[in-house]
């Protein structure tokens, strides 16, 4: 368990992480929650449906975000991107992480506005390009988010052929599936075969 002082807390970039679900994070992700905190102040905000107490026992700090994770309702879309626009007016991060597809896109255009660097998970297609009506206007969005993304951690086998023609991550991303993680820089290649390796790796590029 680790506190910091305000002195110290001042003294460290604060980083923020803006994923949908709590539940899955605290699983899949404390590991790499608590490593960052030696090196940066860590605030997390998403939906808690369980474990807010848990990240704030280890000296995370936890806003709570109002999400519905596959809704498409425009007015609904457009009160999230609001709440994100005053979480960045709150938080004033230094950089910022970002897991699943509406807080890659939403953070990524706001964070593209306001200079903002950050930094991209995505994790898999989700059930947005599973529909071909939402396919194009996902990729074209994720396009837009992405032009100013520092690096996106790409963790799926499979990608939309238009998603890659159209470029829709930087030339540098990096991929990965369990037991296996594929960086790309430029041409080359290196493998990755362990979660603590996994973490290393997100942590050299931040």
């Amino acid at each position: 368990m680790e506190y910091y002082t305000k002195r110290e807390r001042a003294m460290k970039k604060r980083l923020l992480i803006v994923t949908n679900h709590s539940y899955m994070f605290w699983q899949f992700r404390r590991e790499l929650a608590e490593a960052l905190q030696k090196e940066y102040e860590v605030i997390l905000a998403m939906p808690f449906v369980g474990h807010e107490e848990e990240f704030q026992d280890i000296g995370i700090q936890c806003i709570p975000i109002s999400m519905n994770r596959r809704g498409v309702n425009p007015f609904t879309e457009a009160k999230l991107l609001w709440d994100y626009e005053r979480l960045l007016k709150k938080v004033k991060p230094d950089l910022i992480l970002t897991y699943s597809i509406k807080p890659n896109i939403y953070i990524g255009l706001l964070s593209g506005q306001k200079q903002i660097p950050y930094y991209a998970n995505v994790q898999g297609l989700g059930t947005a390009f599973q529909k071909p009506v939402l396919t194009g206007l996902v990729t074209i969005l994720y396009r837009k988010a992405f032009q100013k993304v520092k690096y996106v951690f790409l963790k799926t086998k499979k990608m939309p052929v238009n998603f890659v023609k159209e470029k829709s991550y930087p030339p540098i991303a990096r991929s990965s599936w369990p037991g296996q993680e594929l960086i790309w820089k430029d041409t080359k290649c290196s493998r990755i075969r362990s979660t603590h390796e996994s973490i290393s790796c997100i942590l050299d590029e931040l």
